[in-house]
């Protein structure tokens, strides 16, 4: 699988460039990086290509006032390469709205999948080990299983809650370790505009 940066008004900028595209020290234009994407492919019949485009709501609303051009070629490349190409487009509205629509190029690729709730163990997970990379610990498990209660083990809640909390335990120290407790876990549910704002994100993902 290639691990190239992904570009709005394209798909992979540094498998582009690595065929040529670019080297002046300009973008490549989407056609290009087309192109290059598919010649890659040709070369090496065993790569396989997985293109991850997070928070893609915005880009496919401004896809649409274009007729949905880039998806369009998006989805063209992933069929001339027998889908050794692909990609996941992941969002909160637009993604499943599009994705309803009959006569949209996002419709005719694959079903929509929503992001429900984790089992526990990777729930816990989500919420542990990122915060670890970034230097952050829990000063018990108790505070892990406070944070599941308050997220009911859903993804994107656990990534609200969370970057709240690095927020805040990092008022405390410039450097890490950082230590999150208790205290910590609670202050940010009760307050009120956190939960607002947790409450709009629940209805926008899940409702």
């Amino acid at each position: 699988t290639a691990r190239d940066g992904v570009g709005q008004d394209g798909v992979i900028r540094n498998g582009a460039r690595r065929g040529g595209a670019g080297r002046d020290g300009a973008s490549p234009d989407a056609e290009t990086i087309a192109r290059s994407i598919m010649s890659l492919l040709e070369r090496n019949p065993g790569m396989r290509i997985l293109a991850l485009l997070d928070e893609a709501d915005n880009f496919i609303a401004a896809d649409e006032k274009s007729d949905f051009v880039e998806i369009s070629r998006i989805r063209s490349v992933m069929e001339q390469t027998n889908y050794r190409f692909k990609v996941v487009f992941s969002g909160v509205k637009n993604v499943q709205r599009y994705f309803r629509r009959a006569n949209h190029p996002l419709a005719q690729l694959n079903k929509a999948l929503v992001a429900g709730p984790l089992e526990p163990a990777a729930a816990r997970e989500l919420i542990v080990e990122p915060m670890k990379t970034l230097g952050v610990r829990f000063e018990s498990e108790n505070v892990v299983a406070k944070i599941l209660s308050y997220t009911n083990y859903h993804p994107a809640l656990i990534q609200v809650f969370c970057k709240r909390l690095l927020s805040v335990v990092r008022t405390r120290s410039d450097e890490p370790p950082f230590v999150c407790t208790m205290s910590d876990a609670q202050s940010i549910y009760t307050w009120q505009p956190f939960r607002e704002g947790m409450r709009e994100r629940f209805e926008n993902t899940i409702g």
